[in-house]
């Protein structure tokens, strides 16, 4: 038994040894005859014989630089950058910073306070008390005030990034939210406006309260924006706030140029994106043509484009903070439509399914242009039997098909012929009807015509009408009864 197992396994070792140089010498033999490469393959001037004499890098910032540089230089090859670039022109194109300008604190100046800290920390008893007994509290409030003056600005960035705030208000381009914006619709935790986190309509019902820190005289721009909810253009947003010259920090002593508006985000499409945007004047702004009129609660009056309102000013205003929330539907919409914007789910279902209709329409016209029945001939499949009608000719038919199961409808301009399948044919035209089911069996007149077939008439060929005349044919075996 061992004997045979170790013969096997030395047959099967040899056979797959084999197969093995085989496939080497198949891939050799195809790589050989490859053609010579177009240009210079990478590396190719580097000696590997010689590879102690090549220069060092001695650092990893050497190495990205001469990578980077490798990298932007034109190749004889194509490569997937091209590809992605030639697709889609804006890949990869750099953003413009629109913001304030960011002053990047020193590294070796951050380290050496970090130490400082670290080192009156361990000198004092009472902290080593409280943490070695479990009652140290870290204070969170000095915690953020810490983290909003270091690296808040950047990881707000990031996550208007992933959230896609930029793509949608400023496309292609960004800023570093460096003023912070503290939004409250409530006294406790649940109300507050972070970057991303969720509120319900009812709990953003009212005015909130928005603080920041601003300096002595300056005037700043709040907005309040939805990219998501507009109804009729997707490119488009509906302003939900707005205010100008605001003097300082207090919001409510500015010029309300758009009063505030809940959010109302449609039932079944999804949690939504509501945008604080704060602007830093350089001076007073003349607002005039922004003012929408009191009461605003036409949905026309409030569709707004951020990137326009921001072009329009760029030369007087920054972009300088950043909050949003997410908010999805509850029942406080349905007031909001009825009792501010007076409108109706049905009116908002009409609106919406006219927008599809309108974008629907054009593909419909294309599609109708490009199928067009012209034939003198229309040909109908059963089970059993053939039917062909004969009729007159048809010029520049214009043929609309629907399918629904094993329905087939077609139309033209000057004659109308219906042709349904669902284990039964009817087919109408101008010079005569027939009817007949899968079998052949029924009744087929030719109101043209002077021939009619009644009875149980098992028809195996072909019924033509052609002018007045219905000529009767049968093919094989087939039976004709009572035929006249």
């Amino acid at each position: 038994m061992a004997l045979h197992t170790v013969c096997a396994a030395a047959v099967r070792a040899g056979t797959d040894l084999g197969v093995n140089n085989a496939r080497t010498f198949v891939t050799t033999a195809f790589l050989c005859r490859q053609p010579r490469p177009s240009g210079p393959m990478p590396n190719e001037e580097v000696d590997i014989k010689k590879l102690a004499a090549l220069d060092r890098y001695r650092s990893y910032t050497r190495y990205l630089r001469h990578a980077d540089e490798v990298k932007n230089k034109p190749v004889w090859w194509k490569t997937y950058k091209s590809h992605v670039e030639k697709a889609d022109p804006e890949h990869g194109a750099e953003r413009v910073d629109i913001g304030l300008p960011h002053c990047q604190p020193h590294r070796k100046k951050e380290l050496k306070e970090r130490k400082q800290v670290m080192k009156n920390n361990k000198k004092n008893a009472e902290l080593e008390r409280a943490s070695r007994l479990r009652t140290f509290k870290i204070p969170l409030d000095r915690v953020r005030e810490t983290w909003e003056k270091t690296g808040a600005p950047l990881h707000i960035k990031r996550l208007a990034d992933h959230y896609g705030i930029f793509r949608d208000l400023f496309p292609m381009a960004y800023f570093l939210p460096q003023v912070s914006l503290h939004i409250r619709y409530s006294q406790d935790t649940g109300g507050q406006v972070y970057y991303g986190n969720h509120l319900t309509p009812t709990k953003a019902a009212s005015v909130p309260q928005v603080s920041f820190d601003a300096e002595e005289g300056s005037l700043w721009t709040l907005l309040l924006t939805c990219p998501d909810e507009h109804l009729l253009d997707n490119e488009a947003e509906y302003v939900h706030w707005l205010v100008g010259n605001i003097p300082g920090g207090a919001v409510q002593a500015g010029e309300e140029l758009c009063h505030y508006l809940p959010p109302f985000p449609a039932r079944g499409t999804g949690f939504h994106r509501y945008v604080y945007v704060l602007f830093k004047q350089e001076g007073l702004v003349n607002l005039q043509d922004d003012i929408r009129p009191l009461p605003c609660h036409s949905l026309a009056d409030r569709t707004f484009k951020t990137v326009d309102f921001y072009r329009k000013h760029q030369d007087n205003m920054t972009p300088a903070g950043l909050a949003f929330f997410q908010c999805q539907w509850d029942e406080s919409v349905t007031s909001t439509f009825h009792n501010i914007l007076d409108l109706s789910p049905n009116e908002i279902s009409m609106k919406k399914a006219l927008a599809l209709v309108q974008s629907m329409e054009s593909t419909f016209k294309q599609d109708a242009k490009e199928v067009q029945l012209e034939t003198n001939e229309v040909e109908a499949e059963a089970t059993v039997g053939h039917l062909k009608l004969v009729q007159p000719s048809l010029n520049k038919a214009t043929v609309l098909k629907m399918v629904r199961g094993d329905d087939y409808q077609r139309t033209s301009n000057y004659d109308e012929a219906k042709l349904a399948a669902s284990g039964a044919l009817l087919a109408e035209c101008d010079r005569g009807n027939m009817i007949a089911d899968s079998n052949g069996n029924g009744n087929v007149t030719a109101d043209g015509g002077n021939v009619t077939a009644d009875g149980s008439s098992n028809v195996m060929g072909n019924v033509t009408a052609d002018g007045d005349n219905v000529t009767l044919t049968a093919d094989g075996d087939s039976n004709l009864i009572n035929a006249m």
